[in-house]
């Protein structure tokens, strides 16, 4: 029996050996070398945002129109725009570097806000194609991971609740079922906060460039038209039976009150660990525009119902079948992608989780 345990030792650290050195060489391909994709397309825009906040140009565009392209076109609140200053003040080479490290720290210490300590956890989540690709583009989402964990780490704090909250909305607008989670769960109060903040910090964001708040409405339908079809949520579902890109992005916004409802439900019937998971995975399926490395938060909701290493860490890695940030309307993709976001939650709570839940222990 010993000897039996020895050579499942072995095997074990030789595992995690090998697994180990692929990540460390995904980690190249994909933020040295650039993997399949040019690098930092996303972050190109915030740092061009930055720039113009800084300079007082106005970062919106007056319409998008043409192909799908990221990194085109600004969209994202104001506040996001102010956010980027210090970078967009800094030499592009610098300022991507700096972003790179911080996308990396944001993936990890989220994943340490939500008591995961097993470091294969964090080699699993690493070399996701879905993380990858999220850094690799210097997206939001590794941000929007942390705000999150923080969302969670501080659910019984009022004030920072509410400002973290604010902050995740305002960084994608695709997380208001938050404030439906607030609601459910009785922290009314928190919602009027968070509601307050965004207002708040959104108007003096926006002070230099109020023509483009009135416009910016418009901008979001636009954007809605020309790429929800061609994403993974409920709008590249209609586009893979036919629907046109308008009638795409119609279902959408008409899936909007459903996803609020469904929240609503998960508060009132689930754990509450259970049902901010289920909150977040609503927000990524009831977005408008859904691209894969917004499945990277779906580590977020395995961390919070699974804190230990476990099968349901390897969830997200069947994503590698299709690497691509867009779905072009493929049904099979858009439903693969949805099981794996939705798998995390048809798992049982980790006992680790339960007890915490139960005893009302404020951290993860």
């Amino acid at each position: 029996m010993a000897a039996k345990r020895g050579w499942r030792n072995e095997l074990e650290t030789i595992a995690f050996a090998v697994f180990a050195i692929v990540v460390v060489v995904l980690l190249y391909t994909f933020l040295i070398a650039g993997g399949t994709h040019p690098r930092l397309e996303d972050f190109h825009t915030f740092w061009l945002a930055g720039r113009d906040y800084l300079h007082h140009r106005d970062p919106y565009p007056a319409r998008i129109t043409g192909r799908i392209i990221h990194g085109e076109w600004f969209v994202y609140p104001a506040p996001v725009a102010a956010l980027f200053v210090p970078l967009g003040a800094l030499p592009y080479s610098v300022a991507a570097g700096v972003m790179t490290v911080l996308l990396l720290a944001a993936t990890c210490g989220a994943l340490w806000l939500l008591g995961v300590r097993d470091v294969r956890c964090y080699l699993v989540s690493l070399g996701s194609v879905v993380v990858l690709t999220a850094v690799n583009l210097g997206t939001m989402t590794p941000l929007l991971m942390l705000a999150l964990a923080g969302c969670w780490r501080l659910r019984r704090r009022g004030w920072p609740l509410a400002a973290t909250i604010a902050a995740a909305v305002l960084l994608k607008l695709f997380l208001w079922p938050l404030l439906v989670w607030t609601l459910v769960t009785g922290r009314r109060r928190v919602t009027v906060q968070a509601l307050l903040i965004a207002s708040v910090v959104s108007l003096v964001a926006w002070l230099p460039f109020a023509g483009s708040l009135t416009h910016y409405p418009s901008l979001l339908h636009q954007l809605a038209v020309h790429e929800a079809w061609a994403g993974y949520g409920v709008a590249g579902l209609a586009a893979s039976v036919g629907a046109s890109h308008s009638a795409a992005a119609l279902v959408a916004t008409a899936a909007l009150p459903l996803v609020g409802i469904s929240v609503w439900f998960a508060g009132r019937r689930l754990s509450e660990r259970r049902a901010f998971a289920a909150t977040i995975a609503l927000a990524v399926v009831g977005s408008p525009v859904v691209w894969l490395h917004y499945f990277a938060l779906a580590f977020v909701c395995i961390a919070l119902l699974s804190p230990a290493f476990s099968l349901a860490w390897f969830a997200p890695l069947a994503l590698w079948v299709t690497p691509w940030q867009q779905a072009w309307g493929d049904g099979w993709r858009i439903v693969l992608a949805l099981a794996v976001l939705a798998l995390p939650l048809a798992a049982r709570a980790a006992p680790r989780a339960r007890s915490a839940e139960a005893h009302g222990i404020v951290s993860a």
